[in-house]
């Protein structure tokens, strides 16, 4: 009886898992955690938990969802010319 627990218990968890991988995988956009993006031009750095309220960016929105069309405050650099980095 007690292995038939343990087996419907370790089956959970390892749905579980692979359910909790699924969401990251599928939806890149929710950010779990602050990632900062360097204008290559400048050297402006924009933090996704600080946003850029001066130019209509809330705090906490991610990288993915600022519109192709922004620039960087600093320099008017495009957002492709941003690159990730650890802060």
């Amino acid at each position: 009886m007690l292995c038939m627990c343990l087996r419907a218990l370790v089956f959970s968890l390892t749905r579980m898992a692979t359910i909790a991988s699924f969401i990251v995988v599928t939806r890149p956009d929710i950010v779990t955690e602050s990632r900062t993006w360097m204008c290559l031009i400048c050297g402006w750095i924009y933090d996704e938990a600080v946003g850029d309220s001066d130019h209509g960016i809330a705090p906490g929105t991610a990288w993915a969802d600022i519109p192709l069309n922004w620039a960087c405050p600093e320099c008017g650099a495009r957002k492709e010319d941003f690159e990730m980095v650890q802060v």
